[in-house]
């Protein structure tokens, strides 16, 4: 007798053809139209097809030089809007968001996530983890949400929000520290040179 779980690596996602093993069930699967509840062992014969139950997940379509929506999963995702004003999240994991051109709204989400756009004015959020986010030649606004992050709004007028945890800020000629600590916020600023 073969357990599915040893068996599972070598399905994959599509069709599978089994020759003459019994598979034991663990929770509801699907084989033929049939559902099968745990500990019950149909035997799958030859040529047979196993078609495991999988709920359909809804994807987000690949970006395009137009406005896009586009976000992630739960995993370590990369995702680049390339041109248009898109709307990007990463959701779960540790991300690297790139939004590229346009006017951009792009969130991390939860996970330690690195946030960069191009030249115009573009909303970045890290919320939690301890995430960058980098604005470049535009009015950014960036908000870090929680755990240690650095903002750098880059060029420009562009307004930073550490939120809780220590974070770094920097946004034309002046670098702040500041850290979040019972209500209210304490930073240090310092002059800095800017090429």
């Amino acid at each position: 007798m073969l357990s599915f779980a040893a068996l599972r690596p070598r399905l994959g996602l599509g069709k599978g053809v089994f020759h003459g093993d019994v598979i034991r069930f663990i929770g509801i699967y699907v084989v033929g139209g049939i559902a099968f509840l745990p500990d019950v062992e149909p035997p799958i014969t030859e040529e047979e097809e196993f078609e495991p139950y999988l709920p359909e997940l809804e994807e987000s379509a690949p970006p395009t030089d137009g406005p896009d929506l586009l976000w992630g999963r739960f995993l370590d995702d990369k995702i680049d809007g390339r041109g248009g004003d898109d709307q990007s999240n990463g959701y779960d994991g540790d991300d690297t968001l790139n939004g590229s051109d346009g006017n951009d709204t792009v969130i991390g989400g939860n996970g330690d996530d690195i946030v960069t756009v191009g030249h115009d004015n573009d909303l970045l959020q890290g919320l939690t983890g301890n995430d960058e986010l980098h604005g470049a030649d535009g009015n950014d606004h960036l908000a870090g949400g929680l755990g240690h992050d650095s903002l750098d709004g880059g060029a420009r007028s562009d307004a930073l929000i550490g939120g809780q945890g220590g974070h770094v800020l920097a946004g034309g000629m002046v670098q702040m520290h500041c850290m979040w600590m019972m209500a209210k916020i304490f930073c240090q600023a310092e002059q800095v040179m800017t090429p």
